[in-house]
């Protein structure tokens, strides 16, 4: 039993660790994003 319950943790932690990953990944995208479009308009509106 021991060693399917080590199994399912180990399994959790590589999923956290993956979504930690993509999901941090995507805030960095997203918020360039955000960026690139607030400079262009800025850019725009001078």
């Amino acid at each position: 039993m021991p060693k399917i319950v080590d199994y399912d943790h180990k399994r959790k932690m590589i999923a956290e660790t993956a979504w930690f990953k993509t999901g941090s990944f995507n805030l960095i995208m997203g918020l360039r994003v955000v960026f690139d479009q607030t400079f262009i308009l800025k850019s725009y509106s001078k």
